[in-house]
């Protein structure tokens, strides 16, 4: 998963890969003002909610924001 914030606008990226090796790619424009942070948010919530409809049970996720692993995994506290 991946999220961007720029000039041009606000994205997510995500890449769903099953164990049987079936890739599903998803990508979304953010309607909302947000920065590069909460987006990766977004990101990390649109693959779960994703993943919650298709009926997955267990997942890995990766992604390349120290802030967000550290939050998720209760290393970080968030202020918002």
């Amino acid at each position: 998963m991946d999220g961007v914030a720029n000039r041009k606008g606000l994205g997510i990226g995500i890449v769903m890969i099953s164990p049987d090796g079936i890739t599903l790619e998803k990508s979304l424009r953010l309607s909302f003002l947000a920065t590069s942070n909460e987006a990766e948010y977004e990101a990390l919530l649109a693959g779960l909610t994703t993943m919650q409809k298709l009926g997955v049970k267990i997942i890995r996720a990766y992604c390349d924001s120290r802030l967000i692993v550290g939050q998720v995994q209760g290393d970080f506290k968030a202020k918002d």
